[in-house]
């Protein structure tokens, strides 16, 4: 589901994408992306703080964007007990921060 997300799996295209290469970050692909050796597909947020020389990003219309998720079970860890309650410290906090990575800053 993770991969089909992201090559557009569900987007209607007549041919299927070609993976051409695989990284293992956000600056590899970028890298790449910089060079013209490939096309990518990448978050709201990597075009916001991730601006590179010679990349430009385009927004994909018609496209139903993504969403982070978190799931635990009540009265499980309290590592992860501990993460949702900073997460959503931060959320609260940096409510201008969350709007400009979820684009709701326009």
């Amino acid at each position: 589901m993770f991969r089909d997300f992201w090559l557009l799996e569900d987007a209607g295209a007549t041919r299927a994408p070609s993976v051409v290469a695989a990284t293992a970050s956000v600056l590899e692909e970028l890298e790449l992306v910089a060079a013209r050796d490939v096309c990518d597909i990448t978050t709201e947020g990597v075009r916001r703080f991730a601006p590179r020389p010679g990349v430009a990003y385009v927004p994909i219309e018609g496209i139903a964007g993504s969403e982070l998720a978190v799931g635990w079970k009540d009265g499980g860890s309290p590592l992860a007990s501990a993460f949702v309650e900073a997460a959503l410290a931060v959320r609260d906090r940096e409510v201008e921060l969350v709007a400009c990575i979820t684009g709701n800053d326009r």
